[in-house]
């Protein structure tokens, strides 16, 4: 099968994608839900299992935490980005 780096920039491309493959009534449900984690514990819990589950298959692949941390920064940074500003987003620099 493909290798980890491989894996990495098809699990990016299935996070980021643009097009067709595009879903932005679910990317703005996801936005909205982590702005209501801040405010409700319960809704903090089950995002940042999310995210934890996330960030674990992230580290799996490049087998170091803060580098997998800083990949799901990115991901989320561009989901915030491209719901409330997506012209900032240029064509091609988050999925293929």
């Amino acid at each position: 099968g493909p290798g980890p780096l491989a894996q990495l920039d098809a699990l990016i491309d299935a996070h980021l994608a643009t097009g067709a493959s595009a879903n932005p009534a679910l990317l703005s449900v996801w936005v909205l839900l982590g702005g209501e984690a801040l405010k409700s514990k319960a809704v903090r819990a089950q995002y940042t299992a999310g995210l934890a589950e996330l960030h674990r298959r992230i580290a799996a692949l490049v087998r170091d935490d803060a580098a997998a941390a800083g990949i799901l920064a990115a991901i989320e940074g561009y989901f915030v980005v491209a719901a409330t500003a997506r012209e900032l987003v240029p064509r091609g620099s988050a999925a293929e």
